[in-house]
């Protein structure tokens, strides 16, 4: 034991225990990664536990088993300064009014997924009344009903987040106390009806998503004409039930900052000529997923301001009632087009948006697009995107502007060929520019052979993966789902004298291959039968008695391996065969020191087994672990030592230590054969009847 212990303070000495060095709060069981964020999320805790250093000023305290917040839970936290508080999904559901007594700098807190009323909140925490608290999450919390914040203290409060509470009535006038908020989030609630608004002088983001709502906000009072929303820049009423946005028009000038307007996934039936031009400041624009039918009057979609418009549906949307031309009438500052799924199949791409000079980012998805003749128009276009379209063929003259181009992508189209001439000589040689042309029923002729090498040398610039790019076309036959990196471009070329000769060797090698993939295949079922032929009386030997030790094997495993842990080694080893063994996470008990509580689990176990895998390679104590048993091995105690292979170990983890380990004691590889497992077990049992 003194050997260890003198082993152990030259260990930590030489600092190879980064993960001591990496956290800040060794004395607790919660984990600091830096000096200013401690997080105890799913530890099964029931308080908070003492030694924090006096730089913690961020607490995660997700997912713990609470229930109730008393007088003193937060004592352990006097000595410090917290500004942060995660408490979310912790089944807290009773507060203490003096509770939060303690954290007077606090300044986030999130209470979400709980089980508290308004008035477990009102008053657990109403000691923060004088705290520059600015950030309040209770959503996901039993609160139906906003008027109790009418009352609420929170002066100082500048982000309000209450989503999935279940709030039936939207009536803004409770947060008109509130006078400093400029978030305010009631998303993914099943408030109806309309929003009854009121004045909220300095809100700039407010989120109703996901409601029931069926009329846009009023935002001035009709008596006064006072704007109720004069600094908001981000309204976002996707997925409700609004059915005209007939008043938007008027509604404009009320909106004077409003930047960011989502009014997607609505019942909208439509869209009125000029209806965004009143909005002066408006730039991002989102209508998706509107009714299937849709009218759009001409300048439906025109502004001044808007740079940025985000159009299209879950199906296919045919546009029936209106001219995309008209509708895109005068967007002098647009810069980002985004469509979804419009049959665009009848519509001239060149007609209807090359007026639109100042694009930067153009993508129509699956939009039935089987040409794009000439739009070369775009100068200033950075990004196309065309994917899922029917367009067959590529001309570089269609190209021939973009000298702003960044990427471009035809991802699953109808690309047979892919040649020179498909792009200007400026967008194939340009190492900046990402060609995305995967997904396409490429056909392995003799005219694909420059894309497929201009593809072997800038694989890179694409959508690298090879199910990506085959030939899928009904001809050539022998090349139908390989991958256009193997078709054999010798065949576009007249044969020659050494032809034959490199048929037959690779006939040979195609040969050794294959012997050597089955070999590889059915590795484990011949090891196996070896392992049967030599060790026939295997099942006859008797278990060797325990002698004094606690343990028969002690395990060194990351916690993230537990469940492969459980349910194969301890239903195989100790449930089937009545070996006991010692896993940390089990049998050791907390409140010690750790680092000798371990060393005395492994004095008390007659073997040591270590289950190597890439995440135990990974944690700094595993590394101790396998650094101790390397102690062990040069203490010639090898004969204790087993190792466990999990998984492939990457190269990177391959050191000189993990190296003599292997070499120098026995291990055995998981595998998903069956003859392999019973291999598996086979060794583990062998080495466990053997005595030391």
């Amino acid at each position: 034991m003194e050997a260890y212990q003198t082993f152990i303070a030259f260990y930590l000495l030489l600092g190879s225990t980064n993960s001591l060095q990496k956290s800040y709060c060794q004395n607790t069981v919660c984990f600091c990664l830096d000096k200013y964020t401690a997080d105890c999320s799913h530890r099964n805790l029931t308080a908070i536990p003492y030694g924090f250093p006096p730089t913690i000023d961020n607490l995660i305290f997700t997912g713990n088993d609470l229930h109730t917040l008393g007088d003193d839970f937060f004592s352990p936290l006097v000595h410090i300064t917290l500004r942060k508080l995660s408490m979310d999904y912790c089944e807290i559901w009773n507060i203490s009014d003096l509770a939060f007594m303690p954290l007077s700098s606090l300044e986030y807190l999130d209470l979400s997924h709980n089980r508290l009323r308004y008035f477990e909140i009102f008053n657990g925490t109403q000691y923060l009344n004088t705290s520059s608290i600015q950030v309040l999450n209770i959503s996901a919390n039993p609160i139906s009903n906003l008027q109790y914040l009418e009352n609420f203290w929170f002066r100082n409060l500048k982000e309000i987040v209450m989503k999935r509470n279940d709030i039936l009535t939207c009536n803004l006038q409770n947060f008109l106390k509130i006078e400093n908020v400029t978030k305010l989030d009631l998303s993914v609630n099943i408030m109806v009806g309309s929003c009854a608004p009121c004045n909220l002088s300095n809100l700039e983001i407010l989120d109703l998503s996901d409601n029931h709502l069926t009329t846009f906000p009023n935002p001035f009072d009709d008596e006064t004409c006072r704007d109720f929303f004069p600094k908001l820049k981000v309204l976002l009423l996707r997925k409700n039930r609004i059915s005209s946005i007939i008043d938007l028009r008027e509604y404009g000038p009320f909106f004077p900052n409003l930047i960011r307007l989502d009014i997607s996934c609505n019942m909208i039936k439509t869209i009125w000529s000029h209806t965004f031009t009143t909005f002066k400041r408006l730039e991002i624009l989102h209508l998706n997923n509107l009714l299937n039918i849709l009218e759009m009057r001409d300048s439906a979609l025109s502004s001044k301001t808007v740079r940025e418009i985000h159009f299209g549906n879950d199906e296919l949307l045919y546009l029936l009632f209106f001219d995309f031309k008209r509708i895109l009438s005068y967007n002098p500052m647009l810069q980002v087009l985004h469509l979804a799924k419009l049959d665009l199949s009848s519509v001239s791409i060149k007609d209807t948006f090359s007026h639109l000079k100042n694009l930067t980012s153009f993508s129509a998805i699956n939009c039935n697009i089987k040409n794009i003749s000439r739009l070369s128009t775009l100068s200033k276009l950075e990004h196309l995107n065309l994917s899922v379209n029917e367009i067959q063929n590529l001309n570089a003259i269609d190209f021939a502007n973009f000298r702003s181009i960044k990427s471009v992508s035809f991802r699953n189209n109808h690309l047979i060929s892919v040649k020179q001439s498909s792009f200007p000589a400026f967008i194939w040689e340009s190492m900046d520019i990402t060609i995305d042309l995967s997904n396409n029923p490429f056909d392995c002729g003799c005219h694909l052979e420059w894309y497929k090498y201009w593809f072997k040398r800038n694989r890179n610039r694409t959508n690298d993966r090879q199910h990506a790019y085959t030939c899928t076309c009904k001809t050539p036959l022998e090349w139908k789902s390989h991958f256009i990196l193997d078709f054999d471009t010798n065949v576009c070329h007249k044969p020659n004298q050494y032809l034959i000769m490199s048929f037959t060797i690779s006939g040979f090698l195609c040969l050794i291959i294959f012997s050597a993939v089955i070999i590889r295949k059915l590795r484990w079922d011949i090891k196996y039968y070896i392992h049967i032929f030599k060790n026939q009386r295997l099942s006859k030997r008797e278990r060797l008695p325990q002698e004094e030790f606690l343990y028969d094997a002690f395990v060194a495993y990351n916690t993230q391996d537990r469940k492969w842990i459980m349910s194969e080694l301890v239903q195989n080893i100790e449930r089937k065969h009545k070996y006991k063994l010692c896993l940390h996470e089990r049998d050791i008990i907390p409140g010690g020191i750790y680092v000798d509580d371990m060393l005395q689990s492994i004095e008390s176990s007659r073997k040591f087994i270590l289950l190597l895998s890439n995440n135990f390679l990974d944690d700094q104590w595993c590394k101790y672990e396998a650094a101790i048993a390397n102690h062990i091995l040069a203490d010639g105690m090898g004969d204790k030592l087993f190792i466990m292979l999990l998984e492939d170990i990457r190269s990177e983890h391959i050191t000189s230590s993990l190296k003599i380990l292997l070499e120098s004691i026995r291990h055995t590889e998981w595998t998903q054969n069956r003859n392999g497992q019973k291999l598996f077990w086979s060794s583990i049992l062998q080495f466990m009847e053997n005595k030391i």
